[in-house]
């Protein structure tokens, strides 16, 4: 039985979610590995490390991820791509406490944490959003610029966790998309969305795609939008998180695999050259949204879901449905979504138990159109 324990600040950005739960264009690059990673599941574990060390990176200054271009001398853990143009978002950070919070919240988080502190608040000083953990960390949002404040000494995965996962989803919601919870995959038809929390099997079912020679968009975020030529998904970053089961089964071990967080059981997978599988950096329009179930020992299913069912899900799927929401940004989302329930674009997918039955449910997933 896999051990999962929890980070206060992935319980918070799970409870801000809903109480239920330009177009491809030319040049754009593709991270390439081998196609099916070094190692199947049984493999050599000499090998396997092997790949670990090869394939731990550290991004340099300046970045890019969802599509956007970073100005940063902050050192990312998580191997990120270089930025390929002038900047569209700024991220400083200040080694000082945060000052006190301006007033009351617009929203915190119902999850505490040990020292009783809600483990997400959303505050507003003028233009400014100001997002504020335990720690205290706060990250301030103005415009373009993201200025965040930690006190000395904090370990730069707070910071990194943070800002890859609840301020990025915020920073692409004021820029007019919907952050869901789920893992994305190019095919040949368009992007494939797995929708689904911690225990969703969304890693497994992307990573397992990447294995058939499809390419990884995003894995945690997906950043869905709606452009003049109709829904497309911003590529996050070519990396992934798998749990040691899944790392075992994909890569033949996962003990040396960078932990994402020191209290998560998690693990960072590089995706790319030297990596796993391979990255597409490019805007992909939105193929297919699954919703996947466990299915017991028959074969994968693929069902239809009515468009209120399928609205619902995706409110329910969203990162940030709640903060968005007291922030006074409900209508465009629930437009947004509704626009993808109303297309028709929502499956169930119903799954076999076992990871050798993940080749049964590629096969069934590409043959859906």
């Amino acid at each position: 039985m896999r051990s999962r324990s929890k980070t206060t600040s992935n319980a918070a950005m799970r409870s801000a979610s809903c109480p239920a739960r330009r177009v491809v264009g030319l040049g754009a690059r593709r991270c390439r590995g081998p196609r099916y990673g070094l190692a199947r599941a049984g493999a050599d574990n000499e090998a396997a490390r092997d790949f670990c060390s090869r394939s731990e990176s550290v991004s340099g200054p300046g970045a890019r991820l969802f599509g956007l271009n970073l100005d940063t001398r902050f050192r990312f853990s998580t191997g990120l791509l270089p930025p390929s143009g002038p900047p569209d978002l700024a991220f400083e950070v200040f080694g000082e406490a945060p000052p006190a919070p301006p007033g009351p919240p617009l929203y915190a988080s119902p999850v505490r944490s040990l020292h009783g502190e809600p483990g997400f608040s959303l505050f507003r000083e003028g233009a400014v959003d100001i997002l504020r953990f335990p720690g205290p960390l706060e990250f301030r949002v103005d415009g373009p610029r993201i200025r965040a404040r930690a006190p000395a000494g904090t370990p730069p995965h707070r910071l990194e966790i943070a800002f890859l996962g609840a301020v990025m989803a915020f920073l692409l919601e004021k820029r007019g998309a919907c952050a869901l919870h789920a893992s994305a995959v190019a095919t040949e038809g368009g992007t494939i969305l797995f929708l689904g929390g911690n225990r969703g099997g969304k890693t497994a079912l992307a990573a397992a795609l990447l294995r058939s020679g499809r390419d990884l968009i995003a894995d945690d975020i997906a950043a869905l939008e709606a452009t003049r030529e109709g829904l497309i998904v911003r590529p996050a970053y070519p990396s992934m998180r798998m749990w040691p089961d899944e790392a075992d089964w994909f890569l033949g071990t996962h003990e040396a695999l960078p932990l994402v967080h020191p209290d998560l059981d998690k693990r960072r997978v590089p995706v790319g050259p030297g990596g796993f599988g391979r990255f597409l950096d490019r805007m992909v329009p939105l193929r297919r949204v699954y919703l996947p179930e466990r299915g017991g020992t028959g074969p994968p299913k693929i069902l239809p879901v009515p468009p209120s069912e399928a609205l619902f899900a995706l409110l329910a799927g969203s990162f940030l449905a709640r903060v968005m929401e007291t922030a006074g940004d409900r209508a465009r989302r629930l437009d947004l979504l509704a626009r993808v329930a109303r297309e028709d674009r929502v499956r169930r997918l119903l799954l076999p138990d076992g990871f050798d039955r993940l080749p049964e449910v590629v096969e069934t997933v590409l043959a859906d159109r």
